[in-house]
């Protein structure tokens, strides 16, 4: 299952059952949610279970590095560089990974994040 058909099920999952008054500012929810604010309620739904972040903005890539891509541009972070090439997400720390891996890699350490601030 993709994350598309996951996202397609949260949303499903919290669907508009109904107006509950007839100035239509108070909703119920396929999930059984009652009140006013719909749409936050299903940004809510989505939030709690994938985290939504925003994309750092790819940065050109030194000439001397980009003669060899097809790609030359790098995303950088605190603690490295990464590259994305031939399909694959290399980083100048040395390792690199298929796309199925570094979505993974990021995921863990995302949630690991928000485990992390919630304890605080």
């Amino acid at each position: 299952m993709s994350i598309r058909d996951d996202l397609l099920r949260v949303l499903d999952d919290h669907s508009l059952m109904r107006w509950t008054s007839e100035e239509r500012n108070s909703t119920t929810c396929k999930c059984g949610w009652n009140g006013n604010g719909f749409e936050l309620h299903r940004i809510d739904a989505v939030l709690a279970r994938f985290g939504v972040v925003e994309l750092p903005k790819p940065m050109p890539t030194d000439a001397d590095i980009a003669v060899d891509m097809d790609d030359p541009f790098e995303f950088r972070a605190p603690w490295g560089t990464y590259y994305a090439t031939g399909g694959l997400v290399e980083s100048d720390t040395g390792p690199s990974w298929t796309t199925a891996h570094a979505r993974a890699e990021a995921a863990a350490l995302l949630a690991a994040a928000n485990r992390a601030e919630a304890q605080s």
